[in-house]
């Protein structure tokens, strides 16, 4: 495994989302319930085949779902079963078919009527489950990204960034 980021290109959407499950498969091999691995997950419709794959029955053996903790990479402002939520897209394609064994999932607040308080929060989470203090960027065994038709990643939007200065922090989109 590398230090810095390894670009892999699928020759098919299909041997894309191999390559994804591979890549997910080294990046968190070696987990244990108590000392899990920790995967950033990405919303919106590119990562959905990618989480069906890696639901399918006997991809992975079950146990092998309680050594991982995954957290959200971005969510949108709507209750959790909106069909626009990325943690209803995640429950749906990942959590629900592996039913009791599925991995344990942090999601953000999307509902909250603050979103700035969401984000607070959800920053406090990620600090306390990863023990960084301030200043201090949490490190992810895997952290994936999917692209939307507008060039936007994790709620980044072209042309509309963010002032950061948080970890989680509110992004509107340009529309």
């Amino acid at each position: 495994m590398s230090d810095g980021p390894e670009i892999r290109i699928g020759e098919t959407p299909d041997h894309a989302v191999e390559l994804a499950v591979e890549a997910w498969r080294e990046a968190l091999e070696g987990g244990t319930p108590d000392v899990p691995r920790r995967v950033l997950l990405p919303g919106g419709s590119t990562p959905e085949s990618l989480y069906r794959t890696l639901s399918e029955p006997g991809r992975f053996p079950a146990a092998y779902w309680r050594t991982i903790e995954c957290f959200l990479g971005d969510e949108r402002c709507v209750v959790p079963d909106h069909p626009e939520s990325n943690f209803r897209m995640i429950r749906r394609s990942l959590l629900e078919p592996l039913g009791p064994n599925a991995p344990r999932v942090h999601r953000i607040h999307g509902e909250d009527s603050d979103p700035e308080h969401a984000a607070r929060e959800y920053e406090t989470l990620l600090r306390s489950r990863f023990q960084t203090p301030m200043r201090t960027m949490p490190s992810f065994d895997l952290a994936l990204q999917g692209l939307g038709a507008d060039g936007h990643t994790a709620s980044l939007f072209p042309g509309a960034a963010p002032e950061i200065k948080r970890l989680v922090v509110v992004a509107t989109h340009p529309g």
